[in-house]
């Protein structure tokens, strides 16, 4: 890996995630009575309490970097570089 790559690998990751959801979405509406489409409707529960989680999980970071910044429990989420994705994931959600 280059040194490029190495510091900007999940774009990569977060691009192939969303196209693989993507995929997965338009087979589903495409083939409805399938087992793919009864799969979907029971894992959307999950995904939606996931990016809830995720949620309660980036504020609880906010709030423990902004009170107490010497303790930075998770570096990924406040560094400076990808702070600002925070904001489309809670559009998003």
């Amino acid at each position: 890996m280059n040194a490029w790559l190495n510091e900007n690998w999940y774009y990569f990751t977060s691009l192939g995630s969303l196209a693989l959801v993507l995929g997965f979405y338009i087979y589903v509406r495409r083939h409805p009575d399938g087992a793919a489409a009864a799969f979907w409707r029971r894992i959307i529960w999950t995904l939606a309490g996931g990016i809830a989680v995720m949620m309660v999980l980036m504020l609880t970071t906010v709030f423990v970097t902004l009170i107490a910044p010497e303790l930075d429990p998770i570096p990924f989420f406040m560094s400076a570089k990808v702070y600002w994705l925070e904001i489309p994931v809670f559009i998003g959600a």
